[in-house]
């Protein structure tokens, strides 16, 4: 395998979206973790045959010991899908709120950056909250390689000790709290009408898709990037309108 087995993950990925992305309508892949959905008994039955001649051909073992078949309600990539409906799975939330309010090693930060991905559904401008931190995990990254010259990596990050200031402390608190509040959103159907709302400031942009019943598909956000931040007001608008569309495609 090229440059060895740390291009493992995204080979395969490419290997499995060459095999399903004709089907992406109903199939998800991530990595190894296939998802076959459908809006009835009978059809989900039609679908599940396209997924098995699909593996048949191109060598696709599963495993019998994790294969669900025909579910109303599973766990996939950390969340919970359930008759319509999205939340994020237990074990996380409860591993966010074991967090100490306080960090002591890269490590523990970087954990904890991650982990808040899986919530990005569902938590209203997720990366205006994770500013301080994420800002000084970049400037820990940046001095690191300016003394060392080299990048941190996975086994330095529990040596290299760190402290908080007040306000990166405040900023656990506060996300570890909201965790604990974030909302279900939903998956639509398609006789549901849907309103996009976007919005976007110096730094950041941040989208939210509902229905006309005001019910929460999901949110995004991100941070602009150097060049970006600098664009006019109507651009950054229309970036955030652009990326929101992207990220809520379906």
């Amino acid at each position: 395998m090229p440059f060895g087995l740390k291009n493992a993950p995204q080979i395969f990925q490419k290997w499995m979206n060459y095999i399903f992305s004709p089907y992406n309508h109903f199939i998800l892949v991530y990595i190894d973790d296939i998802l076959v959905y459908s809006f009835s008994y009978e059809q989900h039955i039609q679908r599940l045959e396209v997924a098995k001649t699909l593996f048949l051909q191109h060598g696709v073992i599963l495993g019998k010991n994790k294969i669900e078949l025909c579910k109303q309600t599973i766990e996939y990539l950390g969340k919970i899908i359930d008759q319509g409906k999205i939340h994020l799975q237990e074990h996380i939330i409860i591993k966010i709120k074991k967090f100490p309010d306080t960090f002591e090693t890269v490590k523990q930060l970087q954990s904890f950056l991650v982990i808040l991905n899986y919530g990005r559904r569902f938590i209203p401008r997720l990366s205006q909250y994770t500013k301080n931190l994420q800002d000084k995990l970049n400037t820990i990254n940046r001095q690191y390689k300016k003394d060392t010259e080299k990048i941190i990596t996975r086994w330095d990050t529990d040596k290299i000790k760190i402290q908080l200031n007040d306000l990166e402390k405040q900023e656990i608190k506060y996300l570890k709290n909201l965790i604990i509040k974030i909302p279900k959103t939903i998956i639509p159907t398609k006789d549901d009408q849907l309103i996009l709302y976007t919005d976007a400031s110096n730094l950041y942009w941040a989208g939210v898709l509902v229905t006309t019943q005001k019910d929460i598909i999901g949110y995004t956000s991100r941070k602009f990037t150097k060049p970006k931040a600098n664009y006019s007001t109507y651009e950054k608008k229309f970036i955030a309108i652009l990326k929101s569309i992207t990220n809520f495609k379906f």
